[in-house]
C-alpha cells in the first residue's frame, strides 16, 4: 500500500508469516473471527506515516517488538501465553504513528 489503509475483517486465514508495506496510512487487523493455523504466526509491519490497530479474541497473547520513532505501543493482551491458545508475534518499525492491541470480549 502506497496511500490509503488497509483492513482486514470477518472470517480470514492468518498465514504463518504476513508482511505489510505502508507509506502512508494505517493497518487495521480483526484476528477475532480469523483462522490461525499456526501456533505463532508473525505479523511484520513497516510503515512510514500511520499507525497500526490490531483485535484480537480472548485468550490470544500477542507480543509486540520493533520500533517506533513518533508514537507509541499500546497492548491489551495477557502477558503470558494462554494454554492452548496461539502466540502472535508482531514485529512493526514506524515513523509516524503508533501499535494498539486490543482484546475483543
Amino acid at each position: 500500500m502506497l496511500i490509503g489503509g488497509i483492513s482486514r475483517r470477518g472470517r480470514w486465514r492468518v498465514p504463518g508469516r504476513l508482511r505489510l508495506i505502508g507509506l502512508i496510512g494505517g493497518l487495521e487487523l480483526d484476528l477475532t473471527d480469523a483462522v490461525i493455523e499456526n501456533d505463532e504466526p508473525v505479523i511484520e509491519a513497516w510503515l512510514a506515516i500511520g499507525g497500526m490497530e490490531i483485535r484480537v479474541p480472548e485468550g490470544i497473547e500477542v507480543e509486540v517488538e520493533g520500533l517506533t520513532v513518533l508514537g507509541g505501543t499500546e497492548n491489551e493482551s495477557p502477558g503470558r501465553h494462554v494454554a492452548g491458545g496461539p502466540r502472535v508475534r508482531v514485529r512493526h518499525f514506524a515513523l509516524i504513528g503508533g501499535t494498539e492491541v486490543s482484546v475483543r470480549r
